[in-house]
């Protein structure tokens, strides 16, 4: 799932540099939920993410919290950390997540929809829905 986020976040933002002013704008605290569920409803394909995320005018981002997978039924703590670059298409929050039980990942949210006090993103495909959703 994570190669098919990346592939999506290559083509949907242009990777640029972002001036300060762009940034700005989404730069604090947000709280997020950020969910996959599949059509089929497969339990080993259907987690969610709750966390508070971090995103520093500098482009650095930090995120924790709480990952939960369906198969497992309890959460397991996490944190994330990065950059995170802003474009005229969206923003795009890459990096590395550590979870409490030793798996370590690539982190990578992408966001379409941004408001001053919500940024969003929703992805249909064929095999199920991916959302995610924080505000300030």
């Amino acid at each position: 799932m994570f190669v098919k986020l990346a592939a999506i976040a290559a083509l949907t933002l242009t990777a640029v540099t972002p001036s300060s002013a762009q940034m700005d704008g989404s730069a604090g605290q947000w709280r997020c939920r950020h969910a996959n569920q599949t059509i089929s409803n497969n339990p080993f394909e259907t987690w969610m993410y709750e966390f508070q995320l971090n995103l520093g005018g500098h482009g650095g981002f930090r995120a924790q919290g709480t990952y939960t997978a369906m198969t497992a039924g309890f959460g397991v703590a996490f944190q994330a950390q990065g950059r995170w670059q802003q474009s005229s298409e969206g923003i795009m929050v890459q990096g590395t997540e550590q979870r409490s039980d030793g798996t370590q990942m690539r982190f990578l949210l992408v966001f379409t929809s941004i408001s001053p006090d919500v940024i969003s993103n929703r992805y249909q495909s064929p095999n199920g829905i991916l959302v995610t959703h924080c505000e300030r």
